[in-house]
């Protein structure tokens, strides 16, 4: 009898009809995946980021705050991360990571927020986030919407002498979404850069060259003309 009881205290669902699902899809359409970069505080009392220890010290670390809105406990969210090169996914260093798979729930939301914080901030990454009914509905564990977010990396270069006068290029930028940069990217990006802008510069201070010229030119022959007709009028006069 004993068993029975436990048995029959199994969760019962009501069942999951179309206006429901129809509730879930909408409040699910204004969930959102953002993130925000952010420098946090690296130092000898809390060495988060593996700094080489020394007596005293303190640096500014770049790292992305990442945050799912619009949150409520009728869903739960399954987080991927997958590193990202030129030609897609990095399948062995998305293997390699330790927390490459999350899960979260709607009801532990804060303010109808759930977020958590990327401090590996050196490579391109693309966020998956699965959303899922929980328990608190009567369609526990239906796959809803899917979001996707890349993150961008910390561009190491974007402080070298390179680029300065350059930021808004996206090999110059301090966060950028281009997977690898190297010195000779930047330096064509430069170039390429510096044609396309400087150009067109050039052709005006040129179309404004030939009116001048040809102003000055006029000028000349006018003078000419009558200095001449000055001579002739001074010879006739004798």
């Amino acid at each position: 009898m004993f068993a029975v009881l436990i048995i029959g205290l199994k969760p019962v669902f009501a069942a999951c009809d179309y206006k429901e699902k129809a509730d879930l899809n909408k409040e699910a359409s204004y969930i959102k995946l953002n993130y925000q970069i952010i420098n946090k505080i690296c130092d000898e009392t809390d060495n988060w980021c593996d700094y080489p220890p020394r007596l005293s010290w303190s640096i500014e670390v770049p790292t992305i705050d990442i945050s799912i809105l619009n949150v409520n406990s009728k869903f739960d969210f399954k987080v991927e991360r997958f590193i990202l090169t030129a030609g897609g996914i990095d399948e062995d260093a998305t293997y390699s990571l330790d927390d490459a798979e999350r899960y979260y729930y709607g009801s532990n939301a804060k303010d109808g927020i759930i977020s958590f914080t990327e401090l590996e901030a050196e490579t391109l990454k693309q966020y998956k986030v699965e959303i899922r009914t929980s328990n608190e509905t009567n369609c526990p564990g239906e796959l809803i919407k899917v979001l996707y977010k890349n993150i961008p990396r910390f561009n190491d270069l974007s402080g070298s002498g390179l680029c300065v006068d350059y930021e808004h290029l996206p090999e110059c930028e301090k966060f950028t979404f281009l997977s690898e940069i190297d010195y000779d990217d930047v330096e064509r990006a430069i170039v390429k850069d510096t044609k396309v802008n400087k150009i067109p510069e050039l052709v005006e201070n040129k179309n404004l060259v030939i009116p001048l010229a040809l102003i000055g030119g006029g000028v000349i022959i006018i003078l000419i003309v009558a200095l001449v007709l000055r001579s002739k009028k001074n010879e006739k006069t004798k």
